[in-house]
């Protein structure tokens, strides 16, 4: 299946591309949903990568498309019951592979447009998964529950911004990936001026996020951090510290416009450009 470009293990809220049957339906919220759900105070990109990012007159994202392949995301909003009732959906169509590919993820979104509980369809209309997740007083999210699997991932905060991303997989020990606000090239925090549109998915690998990482770039996963995250850090038995470098280019007004990392030999590679 066709996703968004991936940066070896510096995936923020990575996919594992394989869809994991929930047979352990836990009991599922039913907030009241707000009617005209909007992330207004998010700016959202105009594309990332090869994608193209469509907004209607009320600034919610309405498409994604990928100009390589033409596959689609389509956003709706309004009052979809499943299981559950649900104020927007999220349809993912396939060009290439339509049958085995396509798939629906109802997301029911609190009054800043933030999902809160999210519950995935296959083609077929079978429920695939779920999602649960939690946010702080400023907006921003601090815990996602993948049902299905049992999987908890906690966002830990200093000063508004990550310090530590906690994912707990059934009965094993717990990961730990720590993430820093300066590196080699920026030696001094830069401001996220975004305002969300966090790149979850293109810092940390986690194992269980799958559908759930497109919606962070729409802002429907909270606001981001207060900085831009310039590197991670995971610790391993005998004190190895494995440490990744973002590499970051910035427009005159401090938006950032080009993404990737830092090679070995301190070179950017994987370069992803995005237009505001």
């Amino acid at each position: 299946m066709e996703k968004f470009p991936k940066f070896f293990w510096i995936a923020f809220v990575a996919l594992t591309m394989t869809f994991v049957s929930c047979n352990n339906e836990k009991d599922e919220p039913e907030p009241v949903n707000p009617d005209e759900p909007t992330t207004s105070d998010i700016i959202i990109p105009q594309s990332f990568g090869n994608y193209s990012i469509e907004v209607n007159d009320k600034g919610q994202v309405i498409k994604l498309k990928d100009s390589e392949d033409g596959s689609e995301y389509n956003f709706e909003y309004g009052n979809f019951s499943r299981s559950k009732t649900f104020n927007a959906v999220m349809r993912y169509r396939d060009k290439e592979d339509p049958a085995e590919c396509n798939y629906d993820l109802y997301i029911q979104l609190n009054e800043y447009g933030y999902a809160t509980y999210t519950a995935l369809y296959d083609n077929d209309g079978d429920h695939y998964d779920s999602w649960e997740c939690e946010y702080n007083s400023d907006g921003q999210l601090i815990q996602m529950n993948e049902l299905g699997e049992e999987c908890i991932y906690q966002f830990k905060y200093v000063e508004g911004n990550i310090s530590e991303i906690i994912e707990k997989i059934y009965d094993e020990e717990p990961s730990i990936t720590g993430m820093k606000y300066t590196n080699s090239m920026f030696n001094q925090p830069i401001p996220n001026k975004c305002g969300g549109t966090v790149f979850f998915e293109d810092f940390v690998n986690l194992s269980y996020i799958d559908e759930m990482e497109v919606l962070n770039y729409v802002g429907m996963l909270g606001k981001g951090t207060k900085d831009l995250p310039m590197s991670i850090y995971y610790d391993y038995d005998e004190g190895y510290r494995l440490i990744m470098e973002f590499y970051w280019e910035l427009n005159s007004e401090q938006f950032p416009i080009k993404f990737g990392y830092f090679d070995d030999n301190g070179k950017p590679e994987e370069i992803i450009t995005i237009r505001w």
